[in-house]
């Protein structure tokens, strides 16, 4: 396995407390973008049994916020409760992402977290996990949001291993 990123000494992932990822009821949205921000590509995306896939389109913008993928849940965040994220993410090409958990009914709230500088090298596995945080209000729904805008076209994209954690 590749790099763990933020700032972690190995790359195992935290299992305690209760995962409140759902396998089901997730529901994909994706927006890709050439250069001009006028959107339309298709990344050919598909979030199933837990797993995100896609391949970055051709004429991708190549800035971040030109990749973007929300995958929305029913899952609620307490500010008095402290979760933990994590997921691997596996690139074809080497390249830099992004990573957000926010509001399901407002992306544009970074109260959650948001890590523009997810580092992935090519054909390795990256495991992303952040610190337990507390989100600085109550959200009837997360979602997370990911970003693979600064990767090039023809890009392979994997994501697996998606869990939000209770930590108690």
């Amino acid at each position: 396995d590749g790099p763990v990123t933020p700032g972690e000494a190995d790359d195992t992932i935290d299992e305690t407390g209760t995962n409140l990822w759902p396998d089901a009821n997730v529901s994909l949205e994706t927006w890709f973008s050439p250069g001009d921000w006028s959107g339309g590509l298709d990344p050919q995306a598909s979030y199933e049994g837990g797993v995100l896939t896609l391949t970055c389109p051709e004429g991708i913008g190549g800035s971040e916020w030109q990749g973007q993928v929300k995958l929305v849940t029913a899952v609620p965040a307490d500010p008095d409760k402290h979760y933990a994220f994590s997921c691997k993410v596996e690139s074809s090409e080497d390249g830099t992402a992004t990573v957000k958990v926010a509001d399901a009914n407002d992306d544009s709230n970074h109260a959650f977290f948001y890590d523009n500088n997810l580092s992935l090298q090519a054909y390795e596995t990256a495991v992303y996990k952040n610190a337990p945080i507390s989100p600085d209000q109550a959200y009837e729904a997360v979602m997370v949001i990911f970003d693979f805008g600064r990767f090039p076209a023809g890009t392979q994209i994997k994501v697996t291993d998606i869990s939000l954690r209770e930590i108690l």
